[in-house]
């Protein structure tokens, strides 16, 4: 009974150390929970103790503890950043745009749209002519796979045809290097034309 008592207390001073230090250093209060959290988890999957965590129940308490003060971080942090943003909106709103951009595309462009009418329109001009350019490509590759097939057809077919009118009862003929002496092969004319047609492909 003693030794939950005890580890209660350490989950609780925890607590109140961690939280004491985010009014400080929210970095910090971020990696030292990060740190406790993924030991407390090893403990946890592996049953294997590390200092100050000696059981799966104790590891339980710390990995709760440290995922509470890891969501605190997290609020405290983007409580901190939409602060910093509105003082720069006030201060320089171009700055402020940069900034906003590289965290948030969708509230930028609204933010755009409220602040610079101008950029807001070209910016949506150029994202039309990107997506249109896109279009137009994609059409282009698929019309030019569509006409390579459908030349691919033709071109089997009049081998097909050629190679039917030079047949001889299922045989192909073909003529000796002096024309004299006529040669049989067995295959069918379209087997052969088949060949030819990958012969082209590659």
């Amino acid at each position: 009974m003693l030794r939950y008592f005890t580890s209660a207390a350490e989950a609780l001073g925890l607590m109140l150390a961690l939280v004491l230090l985010l009014s400080v250093n929210v970095p910090l209060v971020q990696w030292l929970s990060l740190a406790i959290f993924l030991a407390a988890i090893f403990v946890l999957i592996s049953g294997r103790p590390v200092p100050r965590i000696q059981s799966r129940a104790k590891g339980f308490v710390m990995a709760s503890v440290a995922g509470i003060c890891l969501i605190a971080c997290a609020t405290i942090s983007q409580d901190q950043r939409d602060e910093g943003l509105a003082i720069l909106r006030s201060a320089d709103p171009d700055a402020y745009l940069t900034e906003l951009e590289r965290v948030d595309e969708t509230r930028w462009l609204a933010e755009l749209e409220a602040l610079r009418p101008e950029r807001y329109e070209a910016e949506m001009q150029r994202r039309e002519l990107a997506e249109q350019a896109e279009r137009e490509r994609e059409c282009t590759d698929r019309t030019l796979g569509e006409a390579y097939v459908m030349i691919q057809n033709d071109v089997r077919q009049h081998l097909t045809d050629s190679f039917w009118g030079l047949s001889n009862g299922g045989f192909l003929v073909h003529r000796s290097h002096h024309g004299a002496k006529m040669n049989k092969k067995s295959g069918t004319s379209k087997d052969a034309a088949d060949k030819l047609v990958r012969g082209i492909k590659r």
